[in-house]
């Protein structure tokens, strides 16, 4: 019965397994000037799509407590759906109570969508056990940002820039994590924290 059950699973898995591409979250240090920017305070803005908005809130979250623990003041805010607003919020922007402004700007429109997947369900009734078919749906979200950090002085220059690009379930907050992580780590690289 145990090979059986093998086999039948082997037939369901099998054609999943192959005919799935992985699609891995990445991000990339574009530039860094290194030259003694160490910052205590920082004000992050984001601006996209309803689905941005989810991703961005759970990724600066985890972001702002990793700052907390190196004893650095963050702020977090939503601009809207368009990406002009960045740009127009820049230009106007004239609180210096913050050092360093990070800007999570979308290149192009996410997409959120769900993704059947085959699978195969065990049950056990009293001492038999039957293999079925199933279908599991698994919510994705990908979208790219260019990641920015700019001086909050009038010239507003930028001194350090990334490129992310994203790939999973918005409802799990490991990729969050990780992506966190990464962006902490470019900062301690570059001594700005």
């Amino acid at each position: 019965i145990m090979r059986a059950l093998i086999f039948i699973s082997f037939l369901f898995i099998h054609p999943y397994l192959f005919s799935q591409a992985i699609k891995k979250t990445t991000f990339e240090e574009i530039s860094a000037d290194n030259s003694n920017r160490r910052f205590d305070s920082i004000l992050i803005i984001g601006a996209g799509s309803t689905a941005t908005r989810i991703f961005l809130d759970d990724l600066v979250t985890q972001l702002t407590e990793k700052l907390d623990t190196k004893n650095v003041v963050t702020m977090y805010m939503y601009l809207g759906k368009k990406n002009e607003m960045l740009n127009e919020f820049l230009d106007t922007f004239k609180n210096t109570e913050y050092k360093v402004i990070m800007v999570f700007q979308p290149k192009e429109q996410p997409s959120l969508y769900t993704k059947n997947r085959r699978g195969i369900n065990f049950v056990q009734l009293g001492d038999r056990s039957f293999v079925s078919p199933a279908r599991q749906n698994k919510l994705n979200y990908e979208g790219e940002f260019r990641i920015v950090l700019y001086e909050n002085n009038q010239k507003k220059r930028d001194f350090w820039k990334a490129s992310l690009k994203v790939h999973n379930n918005p409802g799990k907050s490991r990729s969050a994590k990780k992506i966190s992580n990464w962006i902490l780590s470019n900062f301690t690289k570059n001594n700005y924290l």
